[in-house]
């Protein structure tokens, strides 16, 4: 049950509030009027240890800390966790980073650097699926992992463990109001149904109407209507053999945009749309996007009366609003997303004498739904024709669109939207056998298997694109081209991209002395991936054949490949006697990691698959006790080399790197009453080797280059000579949109082959490579900065007052891996407050009051960059607003 505090557990609650990195307890010992740190126990290293004898960086939290420090969401934590990060994602899956490591793909397949694991189970989306309430236990590993775990990490590991059935009857209730409409209800019974059945029932509801405000409709958006169910059965099968069955579901009814604003400085020189060198609250040039040059392109100078006319003449959305507010919108289509969630895990733990064998199973089956406005904006420029906006019908696979009958609606203003579905299925098993000898010699061996399968589909349709396919099949039809079969949408299907994933993995201990412990583990691992992905993009020149999921053009893949790889940790802990501290731990570890490699998708015909990265840690620390045990002091430094490590832009590229840091962590208790924590972090993150062309900037600052737009709003560059050059004289006309002439209507691809322009074959080039060296990691601010402070009172007999206060800060980072001067985020800060009074006993009524983001500020957490077909605009990620949440509840 979400756990209150009473007598000795009140002063284990401030030591948690004041405590966050290591969970450990201060007790008030009674007639000594001292203060001592009572630790409990984790299960990192997979079985029962006192958390200050762990040789590795971990953070631990129980429930009631978490309620103090505010933590209903994984965005939450990295308010807590030296060096982790968080940012929302356009697709909804977490990109958590730790010292750098973890930065978030959305190719199908592709695996998370930090791994995700409820109740010992790895979910391959990264996804928490509202498991932060009614937890036990929430672990936080930094560093590789893969010894211990049944799926290997790069980055580090987080493990939530729920709460099991108690064998008593006992429970809590909690409601609240906040912010923004906030209303909620949480819940838990232990029922003890007989002496070896025990079961428990969680369950959550939550609802919001959204703090983002649609100007357009004057409605709240970006709001939640969700709620969680978790029944738990702990059944004791013998003396020494103990079932634990599971069951989780989770279903989510939002308006979410998938991010919280487009940013853009529009860029009317060289066809990007948006610049890279900042961002503002302007709109793209129309012309950059496959939208807006659907909608401005007229054939009939051209061609004569018969052809089409264009749609409008002028920037369809001329005069547009976007809001300056981080938290205000204006757009004509307000989003819809639907998300389940259910799962069931079966843990099995049998005790031999002086040996554990567990055994992990599970199945999981996650689907999710959105509509969205793809255009982000509201058309303004009314048309001269109104065009018929064409519905996909998902399930059916009918690509006709409007040509052929499948209507969305009819519109005389810009208008479009994005529509997703997903479906993941997951099958996992892992089992376990963990030693207990009384002698010096220990050991852990683990086995493991999963099984994802991953499908989806993504449509645009813009009233643009439609109107591009009115041009089009006029286009094929006057020359006698058969008509394009692609649908008139840009359309993205994984048609199944399975994960199979086979390991073992194991460590053994060697008690060399009391004082002094040698570990060394190993791990072998083999992936097998396969996917079938294709884009059909009706941005094509005519008489384009429709792609296939192995297409020779490279825009279907059908590939299978198997990674394999060998990796360990080797180390050492001492736990000297020191005369200046309580308790003190040295521990100095040589770790390899490794993320698998994967197949890009129909996207990026130069790098059909990426490979797996490795990342070489050093890592040493120590952890002291101090004052009679009432300090504590935690240091460690560590040092990465990185080979290969993966990088995200619509495709997955590789580059070396390397990180070093240094981890900061401090508790002191200075009264019974009042106590304060402090974590400093400091990273730094660089590339070593590597290049990429950078799509938002594709000439890589070359002065003798420009960007110009083609005909399906992709940009490729050119030298300034040919650009200056007279249009059919070898030349462009310095005109950055030349290539969209009705007369050529060419592709970036095909333009140099075109004997009406005269362009020198290869004079059009996809980009120039930025060289990356020294660039810095997205997502990893160098600096990090957290200070909590707690105070408690006994203000009768009978209740108790506390009160907790954090505030977190961090420097300036970068957004993504290319650092151009758009992707600066600012440094920022936040101030948090919680407040509860309750009872000292363990059964009664509490409420509290919290405050988060007290200060109200406005803050970018993260980014993403659009495709070149839609003007390189920005999403970008914030902090919520202000909330202020009250709740009351029951426990019994």
């Amino acid at each position: 049950m979400r756990k209150q505090h009473t007598g000795l557990s009140v002063l284990i609650f401030l030591a948690h509030s004041a405590h966050a990195f290591s969970n450990d307890n201060l007790e008030h010992v009674t007639g000594k009027g001292s203060i001592i740190i009572e630790e409990v126990l984790v299960t990192a290293q997979k079985k029962p240890e006192l958390l200050s004898h762990v040789p590795q960086a971990i953070s631990a939290f129980d429930d009631s800390l978490l309620d103090s420090l505010l933590v209903s969401t994984a965005g939450d934590l990295q308010f807590h966790v030296p060096n982790l990060t968080y940012t929302d994602t356009g697709t909804g899956a977490p990109n958590l980073t730790l010292r750098g490591v973890g930065t978030a793909s959305q190719i199908a397949g592709a695996d998370v650097g930090v791994g995700v694991h409820i109740n010992d189970v790895y979910i391959n989306s990264g996804s928490m699926g509202g498991a932060l309430f009614d937890v036990q236990q929430v672990m936080v590993l930094r560093g590789p992992q893969g010894t211990l775990y049944g799926r290997n990490s790069t980055g580090g590991a987080i493990n939530i463990i729920t709460n099991r059935p108690a064998g008593e009857f006992e429970g809590y209730m909690e409601a609240r109001l906040g912010s923004y409409g906030n209303k909620g209800f949480e819940g838990a019974v232990s029922i003890p149904l007989s002496d070896t059945v025990r079961f428990r029932l969680a369950g959550l509801y939550s609802k919001n109407d959204g703090y983002v405000k649609n100007e357009y409709t004057g409605n709240d958006i970006n709001g939640e209507n969700a709620y969680i169910l978790r029944p738990t059965f702990s059944i004791d099968i013998s003396d020494n053999t103990t079932l634990d069955i599971i069951a989780n579901y989770v279903k989510s009814d939002t308006d979410s945009l998938g991010f919280d604003k487009l940013a853009c400085t529009r860029d009317d020189r060289n066809g990007l749309g948006c610049s890279a060198d900042s961002l503002d609250n302007d709109l793209p040039d129309p012309r950059a996007t496959i939208d807006g040059l659907g909608l401005l392109l007229d054939l009939q100078s051209t061609f004569g009366p018969g052809a089409p006319q264009a749609v409008t003449s002028a920037d369809p959305f001329a005069g547009a609003v976007n809001p300056s507010d981080i938290f205000k919108t204006s757009i004509d289509l307000e989003p819809l997303s639907k998300d389940e969630l259910a799962d069931i895990t079966f843990n099995l733990v049998h005790h031999f004498d002086d040996m554990t064998f567990t055994s992990l199973t599970s199945i999981l089956d996650q689907r999710n739904r959105y509509i969205r406005d793809i255009d982000g904006y509201v058309g303004t420029t009314p048309f001269v024709r109104p065009v018929a906006l064409s519905n996909y019908n998902h399930g059916s696979n009918d690509f006709s669109g409007s040509a052929g009958g499948n209507v969305y609606d009819t519109f005389s203003k810009a208008f479009g939207y994005t529509d997703y579905s997903a479906h993941e299925r997951q099958y996992l098993q892992e089992l376990r056998l963990n030693s207990a000898f009384d002698g010096d010699h220990n050991f852990l061996l683990g086995a493991f298997y999963m099984d994802t399968t991953i499908e989806s589909d993504y449509v645009q349709a813009t009233t643009g694109l439609d109107a591009y396919a009115n041009i089009l099949r006029y286009l094929t039809t006057a020359q006698d081209i058969p008509s394009p079969s692609e649908p008139p949408f840009i359309y993205d299907q994984n048609a199944g991209s399975t994960i199979e994933s086979l390991a073992a993995f194991g460590e053994y201990y060697y008690q060399i002395n009391e004082d002094v412990k040698f570990t060394v583990g190993a791990r072998w691992t083999r992936d097998d991936k396969h996917i079938r992905h294709r884009q059909q993009l009706y941005n094509t020149f005519p008489g384009a054949p429709s792609p296939g999921f192995a297409d020779a053009a490279g825009t279907g893949v059908d590939r299978s490949d198997r990674f394999e790889a060998a990796t360990g940790r080797i180390g050492v802990d001492w736990n000297p006697d020191l005369s200046y501290t309580d308790h003190t731990l040295l521990f100095a570890f040589l770790s390899r990691g490794y993320r698998s490699g994967g197949i890009n998708n129909g996207t990026n015909t130069n790098n059909p698959t990426y490979k797996p990265e490795f990342l070489h840690s050093f890592e040493v620390g120590t952890k002291n006790t101090f004052f009679d045990n009432s300090a504590q002091l935690n240091l460690t430094a560590f040092y990465y080399d990185y080979n290969d490590y993966q990088i995200f832009q619509e495709f997955v590229f590789n580059v070396d790197a390397e990180v070093s840091g240094i981890e900061l962590e401090y508790v002191q208790y200075f009264t019974e009453s009042f106590s304060a924590d402090l974590n400093v972090s400091y990273l730094s993150t660089k590339i070593k080797e590597g290049s990429a062309v950078d799509k938002r900037n594709p000439t890589a600052g070359n002065s003798n280059y420009t960007t110009v737009s083609d005909v399906g709003g992709q940009k490729c560059i050119v030298e300034l000579d040919t650009f200056n050059a007279p249009l059919f004289d070898g030349g462009l006309g310095g005109d950055p949109y030349a290539l969209q002439d009705p007369s050529l209507l060419e592709t970036c691809s095909n333009a140099a082959d075109n004997p009406d322009l005269g362009l020198p074959i290869g004079s059009l080039l996809n980009g120039l490579p930025t060289d990356l060296s020294g660039n810095e990691f997205p997502n990893a601010p160098e600096w990090t900065a957290k200070l909590g402070l707690t105070y408690f009172n006994e203000v009768t007999s009978k209740h108790y007052l506390t009160a907790r206060l954090d505030y977190y800060w961090q420097t300036n980072f970068s957004g993504r891996i290319f650092n151009n001067g758009a992707e600066k985020i600012d440094s920022w800060q936040i101030l948090n407050l919680f407040m509860e009074f309750g009872p000292i006993s363990d059964y009664g009524y509490y409420g509290r009051l919290s405050v988060s983001n007290l200060l109200d500020d406005e803050h970018i957490t993260g980014l993403d960059v659009r495709s070149q077909s839609r003007g390189l605009s920005t999403e970008l990620y914030a902090l919520e607003p202000r909330q202020v949440t009250a709740s009351v509840g029951y426990k019994f």
